[in-house]
């Protein structure tokens, strides 16, 4: 196919959509009326551009725009990459305080940012309150900007609107994802089909799918959608599912074993209930309401010793493959299928 008059690899994209994410910042920061909320959209700001963003979901906004072979990577499908970026980071922020977490890409979550307007001389307690109030509100500023930074591109308003509705329908359907996860507790552990539909909810549709095609919409590109959605399928899912593998076994990740401390049944915990020898033992643990650091040392020993921790591998490899395959048939620009295999193939290093 004809290659787009103007291709920029995704490490350059990574640098334009984040010259547009603070271009953006910037203005709303100087708009706001009240002093909170400047500091509120500074922290939101810091919190979206820390060092470690992948940039993935606004990449893919840009090289779908970019399945058209005449269009260019220009500031306004930069700007639409930065409002996806925002709304991960926003779903992020909620995240956060669903999960517990107290560090987010090495520095601290928004709600633990927050305790510090508590007044002094609160409890404890009362200033993580105070945190976790503050954060949510934070999490629905951004939700706002979201809306604010598609329509302040030069799109028509019908192309605009398009754009929202893509949105809100992705939102839809990944806190349908987000409730089925809060919903997998060891005391009712889900069955697999479920979890591969979570899955496919709250990953493959909000992380590959629904980015690349709201640009392919916005480039007025041709592409064999059907074709796609096996793709982002399977490239989905198994981006999931190396996150659990990691969120278990890689030392280099601050707060690590989050889901085993939780009693999370993640896909990588379903693979290992499959083993009746270990599955009594493991659920046990994962009950337990605190575990100490041997419970955690024990749970992860037994992923590994039920053979979970080799089936998931085992299914990373081979929807990667799948996808691999299924990528190489797909009829896109060359440029933007290139790009599409280097995220395949770093994804696929990652375990």
């Amino acid at each position: 196919m004809n290659t787009p008059p103007s291709h920029s690899s995704a490490a350059d994209l990574r640098k334009r959509i984040n010259g547009a994410l603070r271009s953006f910042f910037d203005a709303e920061a100087g708009s706001a009326r009240h002093a909170f909320g400047r500091r509120i959209m500074r922290s939101i700001k810091e919190y979206t551009l820390r060092p470690g963003a992948k940039r993935t979901r606004g990449t893919l906004v840009v090289l779908g725009f970019l399945s058209n072979p005449r269009n260019r990577a220009t500031a306004d499908i930069l700007k639409v990459a930065a409002a996806y970026e925002v709304l991960h980071a926003y779903l992020l922020i909620h995240d956060d305080i669903i999960d517990e977490d107290v560090v987010r890409r090495g520095r601290p979550t928004l709600h633990k940012v927050f305790e510090s307007y508590a007044p002094r001389g609160l409890a404890k307690a009362d200033r993580e309150k105070v945190g976790r109030d503050i954060a949510i509100i934070a999490g629905d500023i951004a939700s706002d900007l979201v809306q604010r930074c598609v329509l302040s591109t030069g799109f028509s308003l019908a192309q605009k609107m398009s754009a929202l509705e893509d949105i809100e329908r992705t939102l839809h359907t990944t806190y349908i994802g987000q409730v089925l996860d809060i919903l997998a507790l060891p005391e009712k552990v889900p069955p697999i089909d479920q979890q591969f539909l979570r899955y496919q909810h709250k990953t493959a549709v909000y992380t590959i799918e629904s980015p690349f095609l709201l640009g392919v919409r916005l480039g007025r590109a041709r592409i064999p959608t059907k074709a796609f959605h096996a793709f982002a399928r399977d490239a989905g899912i198994a981006f999931q599912l190396t996150d659990d593998v990691q969120n278990v076994f890689s030392r280099g990740l601050a707060g690590r074993s989050s889901d085993i401390r939780s009693g999370k049944i993640t896909l990588l915990i379903s693979f290992a209930l499959q083993s009746k020898r270990h599955s009594a033992t493991l659920l046990r643990l994962l009950r337990k309401r605190k575990k100490s650091g041997r419970d955690l040392v024990r749970l992860k020993a037994l992923i590994v010793e039920s053979g979970g921790y080799e089936r998931a591998r085992r299914y990373i490899t081979n929807s990667f493959r799948r996808a691999s395959i299924l990528l190489d048939n797909l009829d896109i620009p060359d440029p933007v299928q290139k790009e599409f295999k280097r995220l395949v193939h770093k994804l696929a290093k990652q375990v």
